[in-house]
């Protein structure tokens, strides 16, 4: 593929920007299709419309899916949780008791935040 071949970490093994517009341009045999723009999972690439010895890299937003479902679910339910664990804390036991919530909140939190940051 061109995208790995230009992230080589060896300098020597990369590819360079002309090697990567032929294969684009299918001049060059590739194992892989060289047709432009191609999207491979949430990255697509094409070379740039203003300057051809260009390439450009757009990642596209995954979007709702399978996994999403779960990892929705999970996040709901903890945070759910949290929260009635935290309302019978501050009922039973007083504001300290509730404050040992506070880790678990901050759980909830991130969890949410990364469901939400995998939709795009």
């Amino acid at each position: 593929e061109v995208i790995p071949r230009l992230l080589e970490p060896v300098e020597e093994d990369r590819m360079t920007a002309d090697e990567a517009l032929r294969v684009l341009d299918g001049a060059t045999a590739s194992p892989f299709s060289a047709r432009a723009p191609e999207k491979r999972g949430r990255v697509v690439w094409s070379r740039d419309d203003n300057d051809k010895k260009r390439l450009r890299l757009r990642v596209e937003p995954k979007g709702l899916g399978e996994d999403l479902v779960g990892q929705s679910t999970f996040t709901f339910a903890w945070n759910a949780f949290v929260f009635l664990w935290t309302r019978g804390a501050l009922l039973g036991g007083g504001p300290l008791f509730a404050a040992f919530s506070l880790p678990f909140w901050a759980a909830g939190a991130r969890i949410g935040g990364q469901t939400v940051r995998s939709i795009y």
